[in-house]
């Protein structure tokens, strides 16, 4: 029968609380505060039976034993036989769990299927593995201790041999993972109860009888292992299904809050890899409910992420913007340039940097609303690109005309100021990288080799201007000779102006085309053959000898007869005269250069065919000489000069036949 229930007396309501139980209730009411009574649960045990029945009909099996180990009475009272339905009772609650097995009691079964101990050393943690097969829990360390894998040699003096059975019919093995390999192993408290409990049989009766009970059990343990494996991983499914749910629903609230904050718009422009991340931020992935003061804690590194989404999508479309507004540019240069050069050929190129660069055109680009069509930008561009144009030409006239006054010698007949400064002979520049010596004015501020975008910018318009026209060296920015290394009028050029009989300081480009005085070169004349260069020929041929840092060698040029000199002319006209055909197999040894109708690149025929086909989508067939590209003036002239010992010699016969030499005498 459960207990009789006691009755509250007076004196033991109103009885005079003791010193210590003074102390025992001022350090209480010092503590944290607790919902109920301190010390409850030690009346519990003598509660009526039918009270206690009803209150573990709604407790869980894990619930149960917790309870049983707080105190003697409890862990008496739930540990007896007579406890038995109330065990029943709480398994209930819990979904599909399968039956308790024969062989464990109640108490045993909740501690293995909801306390994750090791059964040996008792520490928890997620490195605990539950055997079902022999109905334990063990960690990675006491695993080493508890299983073994030599049950055959363990058992077969004693009956395998006798009886014919495998020891994995009579005893429970189990399959362990170490380093990528599965194994099965055994247990060895089993092992030593089954050599113990064989030890014990007399009769070959009892021990077939043994044998068959051990088959029994071996194969219900691993049915009941199959089922508690199958309602573990179901439980698990429930558990993350619960808290897909609950992280659903704090994701849901989220962004509730945010549209409350004004980032609907945002939101509703995020795509879904956007979202994604925002779901799985830290403070939104949790499996709780979103309270105002979680919202509170969570709330700057979400509004961050969305800040940033935001700050991303706008530079996207500043950079979409961007693109397709110096596209625009680039073709209206490219327009103005063609149009440049069907009026003269002496003009100067401003590339697509240059010109994107000045001030008017960035104002264009970058402050003109987003929704104005390209054919507005791109009439905007051509009221205000030719007068910008000009004034840029201006400025880079100015700049080459400044690093020309500095090489004139004081007295001059021409004044420094005077723009005809440029037509003098003297005004041909080198460039120090790439050794280039015909570049004259306006070729010198169009040269930019090994120019690029180096320095690097975290301006959002120079990064699209870089990513847009770096791929092209014409249209990179020209950052002005004095730091491209441009360098005119050096002694070299002084020395041949003079050998040819002209005054340096005075004498024109063309008046020194027109010279008729030839020069060979003793450095490389033999006895049989002389290399005979016009004035500009010279001028190159001088840089391939030239020793860095050396002065010139005097008296290194020798100038050539009248008669000699008149046969270098007739031979030069002839080679120009000669028609234009890239298909000729001699054409590689030519000296011709063209120059692009549409921006500054400068090179061969072929070259040129395909800068017009990739930059300015020129069909081939449409290409045409003097409208998309234009033939430069020879770069140099030279001959070569055979001795007249030598004019029935095979070789030098075939040459000057040919048109690449003649005979003299010298």
């Amino acid at each position: 029968m459960p207990p009789k229930k006691r009755t509250k007396t007076t004196s033991s309501v109103t009885a005079k609380p003791s010193t210590k139980a003074k102390g025992d209730a001022a350090a209480a009411a010092r503590g944290r505060n607790v919902r109920g009574r301190r010390g409850g649960l030690q009346e519990m045990p003598k509660m009526p039976l039918d009270v206690l029945i009803e209150i573990f009909a709604f407790l869980h099996p894990r619930d149960l034993l917790n309870l049983a180990r707080t105190t003697k009475d409890f862990r008496g009272f739930l540990m007896s036989r007579n406890a038995a339905k109330f065990w029943e009772r709480a398994r209930m609650q819990v979904e599909d769990i399968p039956d308790k097995p024969a062989h464990l009691s109640e108490p045993a079964y909740a501690n293995l299927l909801f306390f994750t101990h090791c059964h040996s050393c008792l520490k928890g943690g997620a490195h605990i593995t539950a055997y079902w097969e022999i109905s334990a829990r063990y960690c990675a360390s006491c695993r080493q201790e508890v299983f073994t894998e030599k049950c055959d040699d363990a058992f077969r003096p004693i009956w395998l041999e006798e009886f014919e059975v495998k020891s994995d019919d009579i005893v429970v093995y189990v399959r362990t993972q170490s380093n990528y390999a599965c194994s099965l192993r055994y247990h060895k408290v089993e092992l030593d109860e089954v050599k113990r409990e064989w030890k014990a049989l007399t009769t070959k009766p009892q021990k077939k009888r043994y044998i068959k009970d051990r088959k029994k059990f071996v194969t219900q343990s691993h049915e009941i292992a199959y089922e508690l494996g199958r309602w573990q991983t179901q439980l698990k499914k429930r558990a993350a299904a619960d808290n897909d749910s609950v992280k659903a629903n704090r994701y849901k609230a989220v962004l509730a809050k945010l549209r409350q904050e004004g980032f609907g718009d945002e939101l509703a422009r995020m795509d879904q890899a956007r979202l994604n991340g925002l779901a799985r931020l830290d403070g939104v992935s949790r499996a709780t409910k979103l309270t105002d003061k979680g919202w509170a804690s969570i709330r700057d590194s979400v509004v961050e992420y969305t800040e940033k989404f935001k700050s991303l999508r706008l530079r996207k479309q500043r950079t979409e913007m961007l693109d397709s507004r110096l596209s625009s540019l680039k073709h209206v240069v490219y327009a103005l340039q063609q149009a440049k050069h069907a009026d003269s050929k002496e003009r100067l190129y401003a590339g697509v940097a240059d010109v994107a660069h000045m001030a008017q055109v960035r104002t264009i680009i970058e402050d003109t609303p987003a929704d104005v069509t390209k054919d507005i930008i791109k009439t905007k561009l051509k009221e205000v690109l030719p007068e910008l144009i000009d004034i840029w030409v201006e400025e880079r006239r100015s700049e080459v005309i400044d690093l020309l006054r500095k090489e004139l010698t004081v007295g001059s007949e021409v004044a420094p100021e005077s723009p005809e400064m440029l037509q003098l002979a003297l005004a041909s520049f080198r460039c120090t990288k790439c050794n280039e010596h015909r570049l004259r004015w306006p070729e010198v501020t169009e040269h930019r080799c090994g120019y690029w975008f180096n320095e690097q910018s975290k301006d959002l318009y120079d990064q699209r201007l870089k990513n847009y026209v770096g791929r092209t060296q014409v249209d990179t920015p020209f950052p002005g000779v004095k730091y491209r290394g441009i360098h005119c009028g050096t002694q070299y050029t002084r020395d041949v102006i003079s050998l040819c009989g002209e005054d340096p300081n005075t004498v024109t480009y063309a008046e020194m085309n027109a010279c008729p005085v030839r020069l060979a070169c003793r450095r490389c004349a033999t006895y049989a053959k002389q290399t005979v260069f016009d004035w500009k020929g010279a001028i190159a041929h001088d840089s391939e000898h030239r020793d860095c840092g050396l002065d010139p060698i005097p008296g290194r040029w020798m100038v050539l007869s009248e008669e000699n000199a008149a046969k270098a002319r007739a031979l030069e006209e002839a080679i120009l005269a000669k028609p234009v055909n890239p298909q000729d197999p001699g054409y590689s040894d030519r000296v011709y250069h063209y120059h692009c109708g549409w921006c500054a690149f400068d090179g061969g025929m072929p070259s040129m065919y395909s800068h017009l086909e990739q930059t300015h989508g020129r069909a081939r067939t449409k290409i045409k000489l003097d409208r998309d590209f234009y033939m430069t003036q020879p770069y140099k002239v030279e001959n070569l000069m055979y001795s007249q010992v030598f004019a029935e010699s095979k070789y030098e016969k075939e040459q000057v036949a040919a048109g690449k030499a003649f005979f003299a005498s010298f």
